[in-house]
């Protein structure tokens, strides 16, 4: 039997990217940051949300992508990982897909040059590339702590 989990997919300029959408607790329209000092240049600020405060990502800036003017569909999605929320700012969101786990290559599989740490794997739905998120790895140890 073939494993199908869920994915958010959610565009960056023409590229489609995908997180599991277990880890996604809410998507909100773009709303102001405050910024912290001393921060890398990825890390836009925070946010309150309900009471929480959130740090909030450029993920184009996390990804050494050129960096884009905000839209009306640029949104935050909220991920949790390791029960600490982070917002990642993307272009726009685009749908919730099906997935079969055997259909995601690996980057190590695909024996190119394409070896980001932030990659989980490429997958193809309905004649388009997705770049599976490795979240472990963008929201993980090198980001730094903003609030508890």
């Amino acid at each position: 039997m073939d494993q199908t989990d869920k994915y958010l997919t959610f565009k960056l300029g023409d590229e489609t990217y995908a997180v599991s959408i277990l880890a996604v607790r809410e998507i909100i329209g773009i709303v102001p940051v405050t910024a912290v000092p001393n921060m890398p240049g990825f890390v836009k600020g925070i946010i309150n949300l309900r009471g929480r405060v959130v740090p909030v990502i450029d993920l184009r800036l996390r990804l050494s992508m050129p960096e884009k003017e905000y839209t009306e569909q640029t949104c935050i999605v909220i991920l949790e990982h390791e029960t600490r929320l982070t917002g990642l700012i993307i272009d726009a969101v685009a749908e919730v897909v099906n997935l079969e786990q055997e259909k995601i290559q690996e980057c190590s599989d695909l024996g190119t040059h394409l070896d980001s740490e932030f990659i989980k794997g490429i997958a193809r739905h309905n004649e388009q590339v997705i770049i599976n998120l490795n979240t472990a790895a963008v929201l993980g140890k090198d980001m730094p702590a903003v609030a508890a």
